[in-house]
């Protein structure tokens, strides 16, 4: 019988802790989700996750043969759909985790691996979407907004309904990408217009055009006789109207009044002086 002593016990049970632990880790993120169920064949391959039995087996029957089967078949599109209540994966995390179970799984389809992953925790009601290969680039800027739209449709006692906005959202992106034929190329839909929307909606289209009108032109009454460059406006020659200014005199009137002068007396006597007295008016 062999003894061992208090350090190697310490040791040896501390390994089977740590073995333990991360047999439970890597069952737990298996069961979740984070590892994506790998598989030769998308049809082989688990698609939807319901970490919590959050709707039964009838609905996500349904809910793969109406949208997850048509987007792969159709448009060569493969969708993941991972719904849960008790899981509560870290913000931070989300993006990382979700991008390496899609990478490490295999996922997608085509050379792109085109793709998309919804995860939603109905608990935290917390939502992410994730896009990959040819919708990549297309979601890059709204994959943040259609998460905050499809948060909307998390209601009570309608557990799908947030699942099929997104599908909906989805499905609209890839008719304009086109299907894809038996080799797996993309076609590209072709350029149609719809003479009914265009008669139904062209009333909107003359208001329009006479708002567009009534705008330019009030704008060129504003700006006549000026000239802008460099954000700076100047007033041109037709700005400006020169004008001669006269002043006519018709009636002439001319009043004219005598000036009375006053007479002088002088006195008598032989070797006398005499005095003159000014005129006053």
């Amino acid at each position: 019988m062999i003894s061992l002593c208090s350090r190697h016990r310490k040791f040896l049970f501390i390994s089977l802790v740590l073995i333990c632990f991360s047999s439970a880790f890597f069952a737990f993120a298996d069961n979740y989700g984070l590892l994506f169920k790998k598989a030769d064949t998308f049809a082989d391959r688990t698609q939807i996750y319901d970490a919590d039995y959050l709707i039964g087996d009838e609905e996500l029957l349904e809910l793969y043969n109406k949208a997850i089967k048509p987007f792969a078949d159709e448009y060569g599109t493969e969708v993941i759909i991972y719904l849960t209540k008790t899981l509560d994966v870290p913000i931070e995390q989300e993006k990382v985790i979700l991008e390496a179970a899609y990478k490490n799984a295999n996922c997608g389809i085509g050379k792109e691996k085109t793709g998309s992953i919804i995860y939603i925790n109905y608990n935290t009601r917390r939502v992410r979407c994730s896009y990959f290969g040819e919708l990549k680039d297309i979601y890059v800027d709204d994959a943040q907004v259609v998460a905050e739209d499809t948060t909307l449709y998390l209601k009570e006692g309608d557990t799908l309904g947030a699942v099929y906005y997104y599908l909906a959202d989805l499905a609209i992106t890839l008719k304009k990408l086109g299907k894809i034929d038996e080799n797996g190329e993309r076609i590209k839909p072709p350029f149609r217009v719809s003479l009914f929307k265009f008669f139904r909606n062209i009333w909107i289209y003359i208001a329009s055009a006479v708002l567009a009108g009534a705008i330019t032109f009030i704008k060129l009454r504003k700006y006549k006789g000026k000239i802008t460059v460099n954000e700076y406006t100047y007033a041109d020659d037709s700005a400006f109207v020169l004008g001669f200014l006269e002043d006519n005199f018709y009636n002439t009137v001319t009043t004219r009044t005598r000036i009375q002068k006053s007479s002088s007396s002088s006195g008598g006597g032989g070797g006398g002086s005499s005095s003159s007295g000014g005129a006053s008016f």
